[in-house]
């Protein structure tokens, strides 16, 4: 039997506009976006694209909380030399004007892991 890879792409637009794709929340300094649904292990995987669409350098902060409520730790690569860690939450830095981020969750553990993004843009 094959195993079946599932990629789910996300696409974040960091504008203050409401987004179709997750629900928009909004706080001093800070646009959230609550996406339902991310996943990896037992042959899953999700893709993450961010892009900025304003002709500014822009900042946000990616945070997972498993489908259980607690905080999620997932695989990810958060070091210039490509290796990856567990991370509950990341923030890569500056995203150039017009420019995007890309990060693809996946493991080989059989477990599979689900649960939601929060996107926090710092403007």
């Amino acid at each position: 039997m094959k195993k079946m890879v599932f990629f789910v792409i996300v696409f974040l637009v960091l504008l203050m506009s409401t987004l179709a794709h997750g629900q928009v929340f909004g706080d001093v300094g800070i646009h959230r976006v609550v996406f339902p649904q991310f996943a990896y292990g037992g042959g899953w995987t999700t893709t993450i694209i961010v892009t900025n669409t304003s002709n500014s350098p822009m900042q946000f902060t990616i945070g997972f909380t498993r489908s259980d409520d607690q905080f999620g730790l997932v695989p990810i690569v958060v070091q210039p030399d490509g290796s990856v860690r567990m991370v509950g939450a990341h923030n890569p830095g500056n995203i150039p004007p017009k420019g995007s981020w890309t990060t693809i969750l996946r493991s080989t553990e059989p477990t599979v892991i689900t649960g939601y993004i929060n996107v926090m843009v710092h403007i």
